[in-house]
């Protein structure tokens, strides 16, 4: 099964690698309606690969394997905040081990990297402060488009948080309740990286092409 990580060769991690090489390769020759188009703005992988230096897509599919264990470790103690039983964590936290959602960091070998965006975003949940909400969400960007939409999950978060928990009746008061530094700094988190991606496409003249990116 895992020769697909060293053997095939997957137009994802090729470009993938190019992109820590040149963090804007030329894309003139991907096909506009592949996975690889939407690559474009994808960089926060490329990046972390670009700044230590690594070269190999089974050194990259190593760290998603090492993530898998703090994925685990943080999603435990998360539900802990929550439900204030450790075995029931422990429960559940197996339970997304064969789901998609966890199971993502071994099985997905094709470097679309969806486990490390999940990832950045359930830190920001837990840490759930101002610095850990905009570097999470931040990243999750940067590393899928659709890290946007998970993190408006946390806004709900941080308003269970405010009232005192799940076993309250009612999370959300009144509209004073969004007036929050880390809901605030969320958003700022979402409008910069648009922002950022309009400045460098109008500056590069790029492309990224999610007519369907809900797909895939």
């Amino acid at each position: 099964y895992y020769e697909g990580i060293i053997h095939t060769i997957n137009p994802s991690w090729a470009l993938v690698l190019k992109q820590a090489d040149s963090i804007f390769p030329d894309m003139s020759q991907v096909d506009p309606y592949s996975h690889e188009a939407k690559r474009t703005f994808r960089l926060a992988i490329p990046l972390l690969a670009k700044l230590f230096s690594i070269k190999s897509r089974v050194i990259i599919y190593a760290i998603q394997i090492f993530v898998a264990y703090f994925f685990f470790y943080y999603t435990r103690l998360l539900f802990n905040k929550i439900i204030k039983d450790s075995f029931l964590s422990f429960l559940l936290t197996f339970s997304i081990a064969f789901i998609y959602t966890g199971e993502q960091f071994v099985t997905n070998i094709y470097a679309q990297f969806d486990c490390f965006a999940i990832f950045f975003i359930l830190i920001a949940m837990y840490y759930n402060n101002a610095v850990a909400i905009f570097i999470g969400v931040s990243l999750a960007l940067w590393t899928d488009e659709r890290g946007g939409l998970m993190s408006l999950f946390i806004v709900p978060w941080i308003l269970i948080n405010k009232s005192g928990g799940l076993a309250k009746k009612s999370i959300f008061k009144s509209f004073r309740d969004l007036l929050d530094l880390r809901i605030a700094i969320l958003f700022l988190a979402l409008i910069l990286c648009v922002a950022v991606r309009m400045y460098l496409q109008n500056k590069y003249q790029l492309t990224a092409h999610t007519d369907t990116i809900y797909l895939t």
